[in-house]
């Protein structure tokens, strides 16, 4: 039998910009599997931004990725961190503070994030080599799923 091959599609961005629905759509339209970075950190040390918490984090997904095919959401803010991943392709959503803001609002008030959180997100993130920026500011998320769909390599 031959092993699976492994594929891993990585959506990155900051806070409340829609990788977790994106990837969620993408993964189901393509058959891959879904992760979302999110939790595996939070399973560490809950929602601290620590070196610890990502370092954790690349670690459980380079486990849970080994063979097969998925599409992995998460801020990823630091391109060094993601080369520990070694993705096949890598594509980054972008909107505007004021819409990220917007985004954040529709969550309960109990699962929103700290608006001083989401700037300093928004402002640290860095670029990645070769990687596809997808402007969501003004698009539904079937639109950002097919970009991302037509963007693939």
């Amino acid at each position: 039998m031959e092993s699976l091959q492994r594929k891993l599609i990585v959506i990155r961005g900051p806070s409340s910009v829609g990788k977790t629905t994106a990837g969620k759509a993408l993964a189901k339209r393509i058959g891959y599997d879904f992760i979302d970075e999110d939790e595996v950190r939070h399973t560490f040390l809950g929602e601290d931004l620590t070196d610890a918490s990502f370092d954790y984090s690349i670690q459980k997904l380079n486990e849970l990725t080994q063979k097969g095919k998925f599409v992995v959401a998460g801020a990823f803010l630091e391109p060094w961190r993601l080369d520990k991943l070694n993705p096949t392709q890598v594509f980054r959503l972008t909107a505007s503070l004021e819409k990220l803001y917007e985004r954040n609002d529709y969550w309960p008030p109990d699962k929103r994030m700290k608006k001083n959180r989401i700037k300093y997100l928004h402002e640290i993130i860095e670029d990645y080599p070769d990687e596809i920026v997808i402007d969501t500011e003004n698009k539904v998320a079937d639109e950002v799923v097919d970009e991302i769909y037509k963007s693939q390599t």
